[in-house]
């Protein structure tokens, strides 16, 4: 083998770890990001609606209602 082969691929070691590198580190700037975002969301909610108020509807007893003798017996248990 002669130094220039040698040195033709000490470079393309070089480049391919410096490649692999760079793609690690893009991957893991997208997860840290994407885990802080959900972290903020979380902590800190966005203000794009305001809370909304759960109304209930009124209790208003059934009317004219027929009450079979189990049902009594079961109302009158407790």
């Amino acid at each position: 083998m002669n130094s220039k082969s040698i040195l033709q691929q000490i470079y393309l070691i070089t480049v391919t770890l410096i490649y692999m590198l760079a793609v690690v580190l893009v991957l893991t700037a997208i997860v840290a990001f994407a885990i802080s975002d959900e972290i903020l969301k979380k902590v800190k909610p966005s203000k794009k609606s305001p809370p909304q108020k759960l109304v209930y509807p009124e209790f208003k007893p059934l009317k004219n209602q027929t009450i079979s003798s189990k049902q009594e017996q079961l109302l009158n248990r407790f």
